[in-house]
C-alpha cells in the first residue's frame, strides 16, 4: 500500500496507519484460518454444511470489520486527523460541489469554504486532499488550486503550519482533558505569536484551563513544540524554534519551582489549618515573581485571610512556612538575584515584627496569670 505524507506529524500519523495496516493484516490471517476446507469422505455431509455456514458467518463478520478498518486507514491516509472541524468529510464534499458548480475562481466560493471551514488550517488540509483525488475534473483541480493559493496568500505560513502541526495533538489532549481541541490549537498559536514571558503564558493557560490542568497544558504544549520542529513542514525557521526553547525552558523551570514551593507549604500544618486551597499558593507564587516590589503587600494579605481569632504565634508560623518555600526558589525565576534575596528579607522582617509581638502578647499573658489576689482585685476596681 502506498502511503503519501505531505504535511506533519508525520510519526504519529505512521504509528496509526501501521497500527491500522496490521489490524488488517491480522483479520486477513483470520479469515484464511477459518475458511472451511472441504473433505472427500462422503459422511456426515449434513454437519460440516453446519460448521461451513457458522464458519462462513464467522468470516463474513471478519471481512466486515476489515472494510470497516479499510476505510478508517483511507480516511487517515486523506488528512482527517489533521482537521478540527466537526463533520470534515460532509463538509468536504459540499467543498467539492461548490468547486465542481463554480465556473470562476470568485470571492463567492473562496467565503463559502471559509463558512465551512473558518481555520485556514483546516481547510488548507481540506483542499491538499481534494487535490490528492486521482479522480476530479480539471476544472475541479484549477478550482481547487485557485483556493489553496488565495488562503495562503490571505494568511501566513506560520498560522497555517502552527495550525496543522498542532492538530493531531489537541485532539488528543482535548480528549484528556475533556475541552475542545480548537482551544489548544490556539494556545499553540499564541505560545508562537504572542510576546508574552513564561510568566504571563503561564497565568493565561490557568485563565483559560483552571489550573487544575496547568500542566497538562504544559506539556500539549512541549509536545506540540517538539512535534512542529520534526515536521516536514515546520511553522519557524530554527532560530524562532530556539527563542521558543527558551520560553519552554523557563515555563518548566517554573513549574518545578511552584511544584517545590507548593509541597513545602501544603505540609505545613498551620498552612493545612488556615489556608489550604492550592490556587491561593499558585497565585501567591506568581505575583511574587512578577511583582517582587510587592512582597510586603503579599505577606500582609496572606496574614489578614487568617481567621480574626488567630494569634501572634500563628502568623509567626505562617510566614516562617512563606520565608521557607521561598528559600527554595531559583534565582534564574527572577530577574536578577537581588530581587529574590530582597523578597527572602521582606519575609524575615516580617517574621520579627510578628515574633516580636508574639513575646509582648506572651509575657503579660504571664503577667496577668502571676498576679496575686488582692493585686487582681485592685486591678478590677
Amino acid at each position: 500500500m502506498a502511503i503519501h505524507v505531505e504535511h506533519v506529524g508525520v510519526l504519529e500519523r505512521a504509528r496509526e496507519v501501521s497500527r491500522l495496516e496490521d489490524i488488517i493484516t491480522e483479520d486477513n490471517e483470520d479469515i484464511e484460518a477459518e475458511m472451511p476446507k472441504m473433505g472427500d469422505d462422503p459422511a456426515g455431509k449434513e454437519a460440516r454444511f453446519l460448521q461451513a455456514t457458522d464458519e462462513m458467518s464467522a468470516a463474513l463478520t471478519q471481512f466486515m470489520k476489515k472494510k470497516i478498518y479499510e476505510e478508517q486507514l483511507a480516511n487517515f491516509l486523506d488528512g482527517e486527523e489533521y482537521v478540527l472541524e466537526d463533520q470534515p468529510i460532509e463538509k468536504t464534499d459540499k467543498v467539492m460541489e461548490a468547486l465542481k458548480a463554480a465556473t470562476t475562481h470568485d470571492y463567492e466560493v473562496y467565503s463559502f469554504a471559509k463558512k465551512l471551514f473558518p481555520d485556514e488550517s483546516d481547510l488548507v488540509v481540506v483542499l491538499r486532499a481534494i487535490l490528492r483525488k486521482k479522480q476530479i475534473s480539471e476544472n475541479v483541480r484549477l478550482n481547487a488550486e485557485a483556493l489553496l493559493r488565495k488562503v495562503n496568500q490571505e494568511t501566513t505560513k506560520k498560522f497555517i503550519n502552527s495550525g496543522i502541526n498542532s492538530a493531531l495533538k489537541a485532539k488528543l489532549f482535548g480528549q484528556a482533558l475533556s475541552l475542545n481541541p480548537k482551544l489548544l490549537r490556539a494556545s499553540y498559536r499564541q505560545f508562537l505569536m504572542a510576546e508574552d514571558d513564561a510568566v504571563d503564558t503561564y497565568v493565561e493557560w490557568i485563565g483559560s484551563y483552571g489550573y487544575q490542568n496547568r500542566m497538562l497544558v504544559t506539556k500539549f504544549i512541549k509536545e506540540t513544540l517538539f512535534s512542529d520542529i520534526n515536521a516536514l513542514d515546520a511553522s519557524c525557521s530554527s532560530l524562532e524554534f530556539g527563542m521558543f526553547l527558551n520560553k519552554l525552558s523557563q515555563l518548566l523551570s517554573l513549574q518545578s519551582a511552584e511544584a517545590l514551593f507548593l509541597k513545602t507549604l501544603m505540609n505545613n500544618p498551620i498552612i493545612k489549618k488556615f489556608i489550604s486551597a492550592e490556587d491561593y499558593w499558585i497565585f501567591f507564587l506568581i505575583s511574587l515573581i512578577k511583582f517582587p516590589e510587592t512582597a510586603e503587600e503579599l505577606l500582609n494579605n496572606a496574614l489578614v485571610t487568617l481567621p480574626a481569632d488567630a494569634n501572634y504565634k500563628d502568623k509567626t508560623l505562617l510566614l516562617k512556612a512563606i520565608y521557607s518555600g521561598c528559600t527554595n526558589l531559583p534565582f534564574s525565576l527572577f530577574i536578577n538575584n537581588e530581587q529574590l534575596l530582597e523578597i527572602r528579607e521582606c519575609c524575615k522582617q516580617a517574621i520579627k515584627v510578628t515574633f516580636a509581638a508574639e513575646l509582648f502578647d506572651t509575657q503579660n499573658c504571664n503577667k496577668k496569670q502571676n498576679k496575686k489576689p488582692w493585686e487582681k482585685v485592685m486591678f478590677n476596681v
